[in-house]
């Protein structure tokens, strides 16, 4: 009535370490049980299984504060942020105000990049997917463009 009780199996599909959390406590299986793979059921219907996986370019533009009073640093570790983006294929770029003299990231990460602060906005607003800013008038130029847009406001009290 129940073979799984007399028998393991040598290996089982998952998509997820969801899964295979699930499926290590039904079938007490340890990890070397598992094969984790995109289900072959779903490969036709998946968007990206014959599409070469794209990258997304995300533009953060935080707001000119005169007195400095934010620093986005204390509110993002770039070590993991930078890991995140990479593991999820995604570019960050910060594009500072004309005025800013905050220190952002430079060249230490694979993901996140800085764009010169003296860069022209528009030109660099049309190579990206999704546009991150606090109180900047860039999110009203990411909705007269139609894109996506996330508001970080980790000050706001």
């Amino acid at each position: 009535m129940a073979p799984y009780l007399l028998a393991k199996p040598e290996a089982l599909l998952v998509s997820s370490p969801y899964e295979e959390k699930l499926f290590a406590t039904a079938f007490a299986l340890d990890e070397s049980s598992f094969v984790r793979e995109f289900p072959p059921r779903l490969e036709s219907l998946s968007s990206t299984s014959n599409q070469k996986k794209r990258t997304a370019n995300i533009l953060y533009t935080p707001t000119w504060r005169d007195d400095q009073a934010f620093k986005v640093e204390d509110y993002v570790d770039w070590h993991s942020f930078n890991t995140f983006l990479e593991m999820h294929g995604l570019n960050f770029y910060i594009k500072p105000h004309p005025s800013d003299n905050a220190i952002y990231p430079g060249t230490e990460f694979s993901h996140i990049a800085t764009i010169i602060k003296d860069d022209d906005i528009y030109s660099e607003i049309k190579k990206m997917d999704i546009i991150v800013s606090d109180y900047s008038s860039m999110i009203f130029e990411g909705l007269y463009l139609a894109m996506p847009f996330i508001l970080f406001c980790p000050d706001y009290v």
